[in-house]
């Protein structure tokens, strides 16, 4: 039996010393449009990694967008944001909806 308890904006989980507010549905409506929009419009890479003084592949693609000089460095790489232009708009927007959604959330 679950402790999780619904409440109007998600599902309370508790857990030890603090809790878990899940939205499950969060991107559900605009799960397409955003999914076409990463595989079609950004320009992933595959980044060199320095990991135990060794350089190698990493072990996925990735992309960095952001607002101008929030840079962002891990591994031994310095990456410089890509502009928020017209490919990161409906993921921006959902991530806003979403937030807007947390932010009120009342259980």
């Amino acid at each position: 039996m679950s402790d999780a308890a619904p409440c109007a904006h998600g599902e309370r989980i508790p857990i030890d010393g603090g809790g878990l507010l899940l939205f499950a549905d969060a991107f559900r409506s605009d799960s397409a449009q955003l999914m076409d929009a990463l595989l079609v419009d950004v320009r992933w890479t595959r980044h060199r990694l320095q990991l135990f003084g060794k350089r190698i592949d990493a072990p996925r693609l990735s992309a960095w967008h952001a607002e101008p000089g929030c840079n962002y460095r891990y591994s031994g790489l310095d990456l410089e944001p890509e502009p928020l232009d017209r490919h990161c708009v409906p993921c921006v927007s959902a991530s806003k909806r979403w937030r807007t959604t947390c932010s009120t959330a009342c259980c």
